[in-house]
């Protein structure tokens, strides 16, 4: 076991490595993928009583009560680009011997637009989108100790614009193609004590997504997880959850082709492109449900503090504003804050939730989710 852990966490590097010339495509796959997680700032990865545990960490599966299974539509970012929209399916739920079993099913499109040839004559409207096909398993191996992992296959079709996008002659998030990719998930959920839970993810192991339309090959958005969820805590009819999560980007890690850079510098800037959120969630007789959430990626300018220092508009940490001298004290324009709402009637709930004060552009974001348990 310790030499597979061994060899495993040496592909891990390796692939990070491998990947550092790239900028990881197919990003929706590392979309929050509900209400309810955007509520919470996509800290999920700890939680294990949700039809969405496929998704973000196979290991919880066996911790399940109930079968679930939950829906969600998402009209993307309009403030960037109107006609592009998420929507998946999962359905979670526990197997006999400490086992659990899970599938999901998400899929996006960039959108519509017009299809041209390379000298911009116009041919016809087309649609670009990608989705996935996953499949998650769970297994107990311990009292207070669970491992999972997911498979899934990709699927993507984007059309080369040659003068409409910026980004690969292509969708803004999807390869030409048609195209298909692999991938798999591994996960481990740790219970130390009462109402705690510790979670680590490493989610998109795997081939690179080839373009046939544009002979480019790009990696996969290749992460990590590690949260915690401490909760609920009860007390007259109402419960209080908290949790919190790091995100690491692992697609070319250390990368400094000019050799610029010391190690210590290198080890700063890769701590501070660490994805940070936090969350809390509170409910009224198992009815109602509040969330409430914190989310900074300061490196790529979403969330965090928005402020007007040094005459430039800027994305900085909360503790950063906090304790550095230059920052403290500049005008504040947006926090980073994620809120969704729920409401549950027996075995059925509504959510809506957004994070669209994470963006620095004027959008909405909003997520709708349906869910059963049964």
């Amino acid at each position: 076991m310790r030499q597979r852990g061994i060899i495993l966490c040496t592909l891990v590097v390796l692939f990070s490595f491998a990947s550092a010339r790239d900028w990881p495509t197919l990003q929706f796959l590392n979309f929050w993928p509900s209400a309810r997680a955007t509520g919470l700032a996509g800290c999920f990865t700890g939680i294990t009583d949700d039809a969405y545990t496929a998704y973000y960490n196979p290991a919880g599966l066996p911790f399940l009560q109930k079968q679930m299974v939950a829906s969600t539509y998402n009209p993307y970012i309009p403030g960037f680009y109107p006609d592009m929209y998420y929507l998946n399916i999962s359905y979670s739920a526990p197997l006999k011997n400490n086992q659990g079993f899970g599938i999901f099913l998400p899929y996006y499109t960039d959108g519509t637009f017009d299809f041209t040839d390379v000298n911009g004559n116009y041919i016809d409207v087309r649609r670009s989108y990608a989705f996935a096909v996953v499949g998650a398993y769970g297994n107990q191996i311990k009292k207070n100790l669970s491992v999972g992992g997911t498979a899934k296959l990709v699927y993507f079709r984007g059309y080369p614009t040659w003068n409409y996008w910026w980004e690969n002659d292509c969708g803004y998030d999807i390869p030409c193609g048609p195209g298909a990719c692999f991938a798999v998930d591994f996960g481990l959920l740790y219970k130390p004590v009462s109402r705690l839970n510790v979670g680590f993810t490493i989610q998109n192991f795997g081939t690179r997504a080839n373009s046939p339309g544009s002979g480019e090959s790009q990696p996969l958005p290749f992460q990590s997880r590690l949260g915690i969820k401490y909760g609920p805590l009860a007390k007259n009819k109402t419960k209080t959850l908290i949790t919190a999560e790091l995100t690491k980007n692992l697609v070319g890690i250390f990368y400094d082709p000019a050799n610029s850079l010391t190690f210590l510098e290198q080890l700063n800037y890769e701590l501070k492109d660490i994805y940070k959120s936090v969350g809390t969630e509170f409910s009224v007789h198992d009815i109602v449900y509040l969330r409430l959430g914190y989310f900074e990626d300061i490196i790529n300018d979403m969330g965090g503090l928005l402020v007007l220092c040094n005459d430039r508009v800027d994305h900085v940490s909360i503790f950063e504003y906090l304790f550095n001298s230059k920052v403290r004290g500049s005008k504040i324009y947006k926090v980073g804050l994620t809120y969704s709402i729920g409401i549950t009637y027996k075995n059925a709930s509504v959510d809506i939730g957004t994070d669209q004060y994470i963006y620095d552009f004027d959008t909405s974001n909003w997520k709708f989710t349906l869910s059963y348990q049964f």
